[in-house]
């Protein structure tokens, strides 16, 4: 069965690389070939199509006014009977716009019979399965492909444990699968009623946003913590200087201490020593000699 597929990457990639990748990239122009180039490498590895780049604004398709108008230029004369996109129930907030542009677009392209929503990051309620034990190796292939996004998170090794774990009902013969949630055309209205684009794009932006401003607390918390915790150090560093200082002292005294002892015992015993010899015969009887040495 032959089937022509085309593959469009919406946006650039740049923030979920430069926001955690250690590559210290030069430009963000370096940043957007290197997500460029491993998806290429990825579909090639599927022997699908080299994909197609429209350059959306990584993290703002949300708030992308023209999105629907940039998918459709780029479609062109092509008339798919399938889209595939990410699920609505998904975290990220770009792929919930992606499956809510996949869900519009359905409506307005008459080729269109299925929306075909797939899960990435958020298992989604099923009500399709495809076996594909034969080429999961294939797509565990692609997904090391990329490399930046591998480093961060174990995507690849993640989503083989999804696929396995889809194969739950469906036979011992079946070592790997996919879930999807398929809205047939006729249904779209029902479907997207059902799960409008406010309520839970709401719900979840208003949860990123509690999540970004806990991170920036923690941040600025970090920031404030930071100098005392230098300050702890050098205060650490100056107490156990003189900790030294004072232990050499100390040191030093009990040295200076008992040389002090020891010259104070030698002039007792010198001391004994004079009286001793001042009270004998030869001291006395030798006496006028010393006088007179005083004179010569």
């Amino acid at each position: 069965m032959h089937a022509e597929i085309k593959i469009f990457i919406l946006t650039d990639g740049l923030s979920g690389l430069a926001a955690n990748d250690g590559r210290g990239l030069k430009s963000a122009g370096e940043g957007v070939n290197i997500r460029r180039r491993e998806s290429i490498q990825a579909a090639h590895c599927l022997g699908t199509p080299k994909p197609t780049f429209l350059e959306r604004q990584d993290g703002g398709l949300m708030q992308d006014a023209d999105l629907l108008k940039v998918i459709l230029a780029a479609l062109g004369d092509y008339q798919p009977d399938l889209i595939l996109s990410p699920s609505v129930w998904e975290m990220h907030r770009d792929h919930r716009a992606v499956a809510h542009a996949g869900l519009a677009l359905a409506s307005q392209l008459p080729s269109v019979a299925n929306v075909a929503m797939y899960e990435v990051g958020v298992p989604l309620i099923p009500n399709a399965f495809i076996d594909i034990s034969e080429t999961a190796a294939k797509k565990s292939r692609a997904m090391r492909c990329f490399e930046s996004q591998n480093t961060q998170q174990a995507y690849a090794e993640q989503i083989q444990g999804l696929n396995r774990y889809r194969s739950y009902t469906l036979g011992m013969n079946v070592k790997y699968a996919e879930a999807y949630h398929i809205v047939a055309k006729v249904n779209v209205a029902d479907f997207m009623q059902q799960h409008p684009t406010d309520i839970n794009n709401q719900a979840l932006f208003q949860a990123e946003q509690n999540l970004a401003v806990f991170q920036q607390q923690l941040q600025a918390q970090a920031q404030e913590i930071e100098p005392l915790k230098q300050a702890l150090a050098a205060l650490e560093e100056e107490n156990t200087g003189l900790m030294q200082a004072n232990l050499h002292q100390q040191e030093s005294h009990h040295s200076d201490k008992e040389h002090l002892e020891n010259a104070r015992v030698t002039l007792s015993q010198l001391e004994q020593q004079l009286s001793t010899m001042e009270n004998t015969l030869s001291w006395k009887m030798t006496a006028p000699l010393r006088w007179i040495r005083r004179y010569l």
